[in-house]
């Protein structure tokens, strides 16, 4: 029976073993190659996280290859439950959410009309994204603005009900008024948190800043981007001739996901590399009819998925992310990245915006808005934090001022406090408040 337990004992020895080193190169592996994407340069906690983690484990895993059998085995068993326990956790973040379905029929609803944003105008195709509006001749068109002089809604996140205003002549949320003036006094550029989501309208920081000067424009639309921003300034800015323009550049989305959507747009590239624009402000009159066209199409389709319901989208979990801990790391607030391209075209970006502010006499202020998940943990702090240096060189760079209101949140003591999906009516006051002390001096007045 000895002679048996030698050969098997042997065998046993040399799986552990591979087991140990195997797992030791696959984690020196995938330090290595994030090494090599350069993300070990953006901040301390990538380093800990995709560095030193991996790279300490991946040590250990060698130190155990050559213990003896019982701790060898003592470590695999307590390894694989400890691997099962984090891809459990991932799996149960990326289940989708509960949702309380009614079956029974119900009268149908009116579809109020939201503000239809150029996000909503673009759709993803094999060779990149493309504007869905066309005009009379086929040619691609991609409004900033909603239908004008409409009644524009959405919903308030806090309770639940909606908030309607009238958009202004260009389908955008402003007292049409701003427009018959000779000057504004500031022009805002953003997405949907200049716009005002999740508080009713006249609770935003856009709001706010306009009773200090009634002659605010407001272009923001949910989901614009940084090529969003440039474009609507370079239709609409010479119109009012502002003596300030203010973009609000989002760190939770702007460089992360939307410059990438709005960089395949070859209808959006064109404002990067060209001067030429699509004359919207003269085509208001094509713009709303085409608009009202899509929104009955939308308002058509919601209808027959109601009565009909709609087809089952679901393909099952996500098991690419699953791999590489997408949820985790979105919980730990690092599942964001900003390539280095995006900021060599960011700097072209803001510097493009600054000779359209320049051309009319008016100066640039960029305005760094934080994400909560900037708060999530510490890794997420320094993550963001070594982010915000990157992006306000590039800013600065430009030629453009910069304002982060990072310190002002954090000031608070409970700065998560400040969100509710976008912000609370007390963050956007804050925002406001932060906003109006650069404003001031911008604006050759005192603070």
């Amino acid at each position: 029976m000895g002679n048996t337990e030698r050969p098997v004992g042997l065998v046993l020895d040399i799986i552990l073993r591979g087991l140990f080193v195997i797992a030791a190169l696959v984690l020196f592996g995938g330090v290595y190659i994030v090494w090599e994407t350069g993300q070990f340069a953006v901040s301390p906690a990538r380093q800990i996280l995709y560095g030193l983690l991996p790279g300490g484990v991946g040590v250990l895993c060698l130190i155990l290859a050559t213990s003896s059998r019982t701790i060898r085995i003592l470590a695999l068993i307590n390894g694989s439950a400890a691997v099962a326990a984090i891809l459990g956790v991932e799996i149960y973040l990326a289940l989708p959410a509960p949702t309380n379905q009614t079956v029974a029929t119900q009268e149908p609803q009116e579809v109020l009309l939201p503000m239809i944003c150029p996000t909503n105008l673009l759709e993803e195709t094999n060779g990149g994204v493309d504007a869905v509006l066309h005009d009379e001749s086929g040619n691609p068109l991609l409004p900033f603005g909603g239908i004008s002089n409409t009644e524009i809604n959405h919903q308030i996140a806090a309770n639940g009900v909606y908030s309607s205003t009238r958009a202004d002549r260009f389908g955008f949320s402003n007292p049409d008024s701003v427009w018959s003036r000779p000057a504004a006094d500031v022009l805002l550029l953003g997405d949907s948190f200049t716009f005002g989501a999740d508080v009713a309208f006249g609770r935003g920081y856009s709001d706010i800043l306009r009773e200090m000067y009634p002659d605010t424009v407001n272009l923001g639309c949910g989901g614009n981007g940084p090529l969003s921003a440039l474009a609507s300034l370079a239709e609409y800015g010479a119109i009012v001739n502002p003596k300030l323009v203010i973009w609000f550049y989002f760190e939770g989305n702007d460089l992360t996901k939307d410059f990438h959507r709005e960089s395949a747009a070859e209808i959006l590239r064109a404002y990067l590399e060209s001067d030429s624009t699509q004359n919207l402000a003269s085509r208001q009159q094509e713009i709303d009819s085409t608009l009202a066209g899509f929104w009955a199409d939308v308002v058509e389709d919601r209808e027959q998925a109601s009565v009909s319901g709609a087809p089952s989208t679901d393909d099952g979990l996500p098991w690419r992310q699953i791999a590489t801990l997408v949820n985790l790391r979105t919980v730990l607030g690092i599942q964001f990245r900003i390539d280095d391209w995006v900021l060599r075209d960011l700097e072209r970006v803001v510097s493009k915006m600054r000779v359209l502010t320049e051309e009319s006499g008016a100066s640039l202020l960029v305005v760094e808005l934080p994400s909560e998940s900037r708060w999530s943990s510490p890794l997420a702090t320094m993550d963001a934090a070594a982010y915000s240096t990157r992006v306000e060189e590039v800013i600065l760079n430009a030629g453009a001022d910069w304002l982060s209101v990072v310190d002002a949140m954090e000031a608070t003591g409970a700065p998560r406090a400040l969100y509710n999906g976008h912000f609370t009516e007390e963050g956007y006051r804050l925002v406001a408040d932060t906003v109006l002390e650069r404003v001031a001096p911008l604006l050759g007045e005192e603070p």
